[in-house]
């Protein structure tokens, strides 16, 4: 067991069970459950059973602390269009594909300032600096509570789909540094047959159209860092992140 494992395990038994006792908003919760796969030009058949939702451009900036305390647990912090969103790993599971290990992802999405804070005050195991406020947090507030520095920024242009069928949202990537990355979502209650069930029709509809969904596939701020911080992609290497998530290099 890796030492990131150990401490998911220590998370998921005494602090996770702390933060959802301290926030009754946190009972029922929404998961994001998703799978990352690369393209270059969609399956015909795939486009024609889609429906066009949009195309954006923004800006994502992702935070961490001086000894990327969050990123090294597989959280993400970033703030888009003035709002913050806490990316938290419940865990990770690999769905049997024809050619290879596809990896789905679970998470949930914190995105109320107040909560984030509370979770963060759990997992870093300190409480942010005091501004003698007890209202409701504004996120840069948060930011300095923690003393949070952002470490990186990128510019994505974002083309989203609903297919069809089972209530898939498909977003097409491409990013300010020329990376293409594709990503299915489903989104589902937080209880093991809804799971199951999202992780069923993200496997069948991977294989459905043959996408290329290896495992070994780094999302788009891995793959900036793995080029852009090479300091830091190697201390998410030592930590057990990317054998977490398959990667190898």
């Amino acid at each position: 067991t890796t030492p990131m494992n150990r401490l998911f395990q220590s998370l998921g038994t005494t602090q996770t069970r702390q933060f959802h006792t301290q926030n009754p908003r946190m009972a029922s919760k929404r998961v994001e459950i998703e799978a990352k796969f690369r393209y270059k030009e969609l399956p015909p058949q795939l486009i024609a059973n889609s429906k066009f939702e949009s195309k954006k451009t923004f800006v994502d900036t992702y935070y961490d602390t001086s000894k990327y305390e969050l990123t090294t647990k597989d959280v993400w912090l970033r703030m888009r269009k003035d709002s913050l969103e806490c990316k938290v790993p419940m865990n990770l599971s690999q769905i049997s594909h024809p050619n290879s290990s596809t990896r789905i992802d679970r998470y949930e999405e914190l995105t109320d300032a107040n909560t984030i804070r509370d979770f963060l005050s759990i997992l870093l195991k300190r409480e942010g600096k005091k501004n003698g406020k007890e209202a409701k947090r504004t996120e840069e507030e948060l930011i300095q509570e923690f003393e949070l520095k952002p470490f990186c920024s990128i510019t994505t242009t974002r083309t989203k789909l609903s297919y069809n069928e089972d209530n898939i949202t498909i977003d097409l990537d491409e990013t300010d540094f020329g990376y293409k990355i594709g990503e299915i979502e489903v989104m589902t209650d937080e209880n093991e047959l809804g799971i199951k069930e999202a992780e069923e029709k993200i496997s069948r509809f991977l294989k459905e159209f043959e996408l290329d969904s290896t495992h070994s596939i780094r999302g788009k701020v891995l793959e900036y860092i793995s080029t852009h911080n090479k300091d830091l992609y190697a201390k998410w290497k030592d930590c057990g992140l990317l054998r977490s998530k398959g990667i190898q290099n």
